[in-house]
């Protein structure tokens, strides 16, 4: 597929020259950037599933969960 997009003169340099920097073509690179962003949302919402999946276990145990407990689970401790 072809799109023409008119990008602004400031963004249309950055990005070309990230992409001599890469020794790729301008195209080249923005499609590079827009795969690289695809997997980046498939992750995201995998990531987003397990969190549900693991709140979902947790409001199913007996008692409560101590904060502590939350924060070493998410690696924020």
């Amino acid at each position: 597929m072809n799109i023409k997009l008119d990008l602004p003169s400031p963004l249309e340099q950055d990005l070309s020259i990230e992409a001599s920097r890469l020794n790729l073509s301008l195209s080249d690179y923005i499609l590079k950037v827009l795969m690289v962003r695809q997997s980046w949302l498939v992750l995201e919402e995998m990531e987003d599933a397990e969190d549900i999946a693991d709140a979902e276990i947790a409001l199913q145990e007996d008692g409560f969960i101590l904060l502590a407990d939350v924060k070493r689970e998410l690696g924020t401790s």
